[in-house]
């Protein structure tokens, strides 16, 4: 066929009804004829067009059991692509915490420091004001309002307590004032 030559869809159709008859009643693609092109293939790699190609040709296909089974099959005893590397996402231990060049100390918001303190301490599962330890959420509360990176300025608190607390100390603010003010 010259080169450029283009199939007309119905040549295309009675083309792929026979290649699909011929797999059908097992005059092509034997499993001989599988085990020979793979032989052939090994040692030439495939093109990066191709491979983008096959990856488009399988976006949105859901694969069997039996295929993932297969596939993993194939894949044991084979080394990663990533083994050895280093997570390219992945901040260096030197960007955590005060060395971070965005810390902020003292001056974060008071969400920040809460979630500092969860990071720290972990979630809090009994309120230290009633004790009880049934109720569906807890939080820290800071203990003088100054909300800084003091561990011991932090209490167990349920939420309820939680609100108690912060109006005694003049410290909870209603949504309706926040709006006013």
């Amino acid at each position: 066929m010259p080169k450029g030559y283009k199939h007309t869809a119905e040549t295309k159709k009675l083309i792929s009804q026979k290649v699909k008859r011929a797999v059908r009643e097992g005059k092509i693609f034997t499993e001989e004829y599988r085990k020979k092109m793979s032989e052939l293939k090994k040692g030439h790699p495939t093109s990066e067009e191709t491979k983008r190609k096959i990856s488009l040709a399988n976006k949105g296909k859901k694969r069997t059991a039996e295929q993932n089974r297969a596939s993993s099959e194939r894949m044991k005893g084979s080394i990663p692509w990533n083994k050895g590397k280093k997570c390219p996402w992945a901040k260096p231990p030197h960007y955590w915490g005060e060395k971070h060049p965005m810390w902020k100390g003292d001056d974060a918001s008071p969400e920040a420091m809460h979630h500092w303190v969860i990071k720290r301490k972990g979630t809090p599962s009994k309120c230290e004001h009633c004790g009880r330890t049934d109720k569906k959420r807890y939080e820290w509360a800071n203990i003088d309002h100054k909300y800084r990176r003091r561990l011991e300025d932090y209490i167990r608190l349920c939420t309820s307590c939680h609100r108690k607390y912060d109006i005694e100390n003049n410290n909870y603010i209603s949504g309706l004032n926040k709006i006013n003010n």
